[in-house]
């Protein structure tokens, strides 16, 4: 599935996250690429921590420190291009949520948006 997400296109199948006007890729962490990819499913909702470790590591008995290392991770590369955008919000004692809504999309081609050429 493909996602476009503010700036961003995630490719949910190849697990890479790409920059929408280039197509470039942004990011190729597999785990990074899970984590944005529960946030879009779950959108507009809170996704609780405990829902997101057993999404992310549901053979591994995994620490709140890992689930907050990936979620800095997402953000660090998030704001590394779009630093006007929060793209996902903590929910004080409850999780997270994607605050960018994400829009399925067929294809890679940025094209199609584009206005038309006078």
């Amino acid at each position: 599935m493909l996602y476009s997400i503010g700036l961003f296109i995630l490719d949910t199948e190849k697990e890479v996250l790409l920059l929408a006007s280039s197509n470039e890729v942004v990011s190729s962490h597999s785990r990074v690429s899970q984590l944005l990819s529960i946030l879009a499913d779950a959108y507009p909702k809170t996704v609780s921590k405990n829902e997101l470790t057993q999404k992310l590591w549901p053979d591994n008995d995994v620490t709140e420190w890992a689930l907050s290392r990936q979620i800095s991770q997402l953000r660090q590369i998030l704001s590394s291009i779009d630093s006007n955008t929060a793209y996902i919000k903590t929910v004080h004692t409850k999780g997270f949520k994607l605050e960018v809504e994400p829009k399925v999309i067929d294809n890679l081609d940025t094209k199609n948006d584009a206005p038309p050429l006078s």
